[in-house]
């Protein structure tokens, strides 16, 4: 499950400047963690301990296998590492919206839904509470501002931004607008990247 490894890479080059970090470096440094693959647990601790070297140093690659034995970083694997702390944040908007505006893009642990795997016009609305685990970052928060509803938002109706691991296709460049109800049905937790 490498999409908390993608959500958190990318709440971690937030605060960096131009630095592209290595999201399969924290995906196999967090089976070495309490947890393992795919939990913020491991994620943590590998974060913190380890860190993540530049993404050039190992690139992700979609086809590779995490359960084979020689799953390991090649040997461009050399550094420096970047390690921060993650810690545990609030769902709700409001708290979503004040970890963006303090510098930090919000991982978001949600279960999917029909909607969300669509994105429909880059805009996920409610249907319920979902299933299947998954981890995308909210990228920005925005308050629809329209006096009448447009494709099932309402008027005065908050959406949050998100970046799914799923690429470009996935709503509009990889991006969509969740409602705060479809948010609010399908999250489960979320989590803050503090850089060290």
């Amino acid at each position: 499950m490498t999409c908390l490894a993608w959500a958190v890479t990318t709440a971690h080059e937030f605060g960096l400047i131009d630095r592209q970090l290595s999201v399969e470096y924290l995906h196999w440094s967090s089976g070495n963690y309490s947890g393992g693959r795919g939990t913020a647990l491991a994620a943590a601790g590998a974060l913190r301990a380890d860190g993540q070297p530049d993404g050039p140093q190992w690139p992700y690659l979609e086809h590779n296998d995490d359960s084979d034995p020689g799953y390991m970083p090649p040997s461009t694997v050399i550094g420096p590492f970047s390690r921060a702390a993650l810690r545990l944040s609030q769902t709700d908007v409001d708290m979503l919206s004040a970890d963006l505006s303090s510098g930090c893009l919000p991982v978001i642990a949600l279960r999917v839904t029909d909607a969300f795997l669509v994105a429909a016009g880059g805009v996920v609305r409610e249907d319920g509470p979902g299933s299947d685990g998954h981890a995308v970052a909210a990228v920005g928060i925005a308050q629809y501002a329209g006096a009448q509803s447009v494709g099932g938002v309402l008027p005065g109706e908050r959406l949050v931004c998100v970046r799914n691991s799923w690429g470009r296709s996935w709503g509009v460049d990889g991006h969509a607008l969740m409602t705060e109800a479809a948010l609010q049905k399908c999250v489960v937790g979320a989590l803050v990247v503090d850089p060290a």
